[in-house]
């Protein structure tokens, strides 16, 4: 199976974080399961920790692929439903990771409800 780690969820992993779920801990760590981080998250980390609003690690990217985490880079294909899809989240990287999710059919882990509310 495929998924989809929205950034605090990748946060979450690496931090080893109580806030992430077993069951989500379980299908990261299956190695029988493709998990793709989007270039997003990687634009987010950087621009969060540049601006100081965020404290970790400054070799996440190296740790990403180093796990195996396969990065989904941000196709215009991924950009269209940016048309379409309703105003429940403002947050940039947030909404194309929605698109990314829905364009490539893979499920999105995120424990944010607005983004979860895409998939209602």
């Amino acid at each position: 199976m495929r998924y989809l780690l929205d950034t605090h969820v990748v946060l979450w992993w690496y931090l080893d974080s109580a806030q992430l779920k077993k069951e989500h801990r379980r299908l990261i760590a299956d190695g029988g399961n493709e998990i793709y981080v989007s270039a997003a998250v990687i634009w987010e980390i950087e621009v969060k920790r540049r601006n100081g609003k965020l404290d970790c690690p400054p070799d996440m990217m190296e740790r990403i692929k180093a796990d195996g985490f396969k990065i989904l880079p941000i196709m215009a294909e991924h950009l269209v439903p940016l048309r379409t899809i309703p105003p429940i989240h403002n947050d940039p990287f947030d909404r194309i990771m929605v698109c990314q999710s829905m364009v490539e059919k893979i499920p999105l882990i995120s424990y944010d409800k607005n983004v979860n509310a895409y998939f209602e």
